[in-house]
């Protein structure tokens, strides 16, 4: 789960100005993943740069750009307890698109981190607007702020990299980075009539014709070199597992409270590095409870790798309609569902 949600107890996009000012009546104060800045900081591109640099650098977090703080000159200390004090909207000169070029013009990066924008506006005026800055932990750092210089986070402040640290970043690229998908291998297709009915009596009508699922398991290093002596587990939140197609049958389910669970390890094998050298570790065939959403949760280790961990929607309104060919596809990251398939979320809440 992500900052933003973590913070607010729902997706990016389905926050609204109300929410904003919930922090501000709880006194919900700075924290090493929450940072206040006023309107005007937009107008500061370097010192925005360090900020961005320090939560790429770190745990990645969010930067609430319009509501401003206490006490910013308490960040001097080490320990400093900065609140919200109210709203004031940016000027309506930025956009999403232009904060986002002053946000990665200001930034030296090996490759572009996954930073997203959200403008909450206000209801009565479209042109009043507070953004969120959703910063993730960057992939590649370190990362440099404008002048040439790197950060970190540090509780509600931030501070700069001394060389050893500095040393340690560059040294951590050569390490492996194991990554899970998961292909639906038995696709089918849902006619525009079915689509229709789901839509207007909610996702039961959608759910009730689609319960059993082959899942294809696949491991990937992404990383930059070989990864060795590699553990996955995976967990099925609202998934019953019916039969192991293929893989390992090395069950956990009492180590994660007796949700289904399943653990492969590679002791002898390597993984060599590159996406399009995955493995296939587990092919599955998963019931998914009635009515219900399905999250699969993936956790991955290995020699001389940070471990990594996501986690994978098993919606139940997945449609394989390509009309004249029905593929096998991917299942969506939880974070990429809820951001960019509202339709599907509001029928599988239902």
């Amino acid at each position: 789960m992500g900052t933003i949600e973590d913070i607010f107890a729902k997706p990016g996009n389905k926050i609204q100005l109300g929410d904003i000012q919930q922090l501000i009546d709880n006194k919900k104060e700075e924290t090493r993943n929450l940072e206040y800045k006023a309107p005007q900081f937009v107008e500061k591109p370097v010192a925005l740069s360090e900020w961005v640099s320090a939560f790429l650098n770190s745990d990645g977090g969010l930067i609430i750009l319009g509501v401003c703080e206490s006490d910013p000159t308490k960040k001097n200390n080490i320990n400093p307890k900065i609140y919200p004090t109210q709203i004031d909207f940016v000027d309506n000169r930025y956009t999403k698109e232009s904060i986002e070029q002053i946000i990665f013009s200001n930034i030296n990066c090996t490759s572009k981190p996954n930073i997203k924008i959200y403008p909450i506006r206000d209801s009565s005026d479209s042109s009043k607007a507070v953004y969120l800055i959703d910063i993730p932990q960057g992939d590649n750092p370190p990362y440099q702020a404008q002048n040439k210089k790197y950060y970190r986070k540090l509780n509600a402040t931030k501070y700069e990299l001394p060389h050893s640290e500095i040393a340690d970043f560059f040294g951590r690229r050569f390490k492996p980075k194991l990554i899970l998908n998961c292909m639906v291998t038995n696709p089918q297709s849902f006619d525009e009539s079915m689509l229709k009915k789901a839509a207007e009596s909610g996702a039961a009508g959608v759910l009730k014709h689609r319960v059993l699922y082959n899942l294809q398991f696949i491991v990937s290093n992404i990383g930059k070199t070989s990864a060795k002596y590699a553990r996955v587990t995976i967990s099925f939140e609202n998934i019953g597992i019916e039969k192991i197609l293929i893989g390992q049958n090395r069950r956990i389910d009492q180590l994660r409270n007796g949700i289904p669970t399943l653990q492969w390890d590679y002791p002898a094998g390597i993984i060599y590095q590159g996406a399009e050298s995955g493995e296939v570790i587990w092919e599955l065939q998963v019931r998914l409870q009635k009515n219900k959403m399905g999250i699969i949760s993936w956790h991955a280790l290995a020699d001389e790798m940070d471990a990594q961990e996501g986690r994978l929607v098993l919606s139940g309104i997945e449609t394989a309609n390509q009309k004249d060919e029905i593929k096998p596809y991917f299942l969506q990251t939880y974070e990429y569902f809820w951001s960019n398939k509202e339709t599907a979320t509001e029928l599988a809440a239902e």
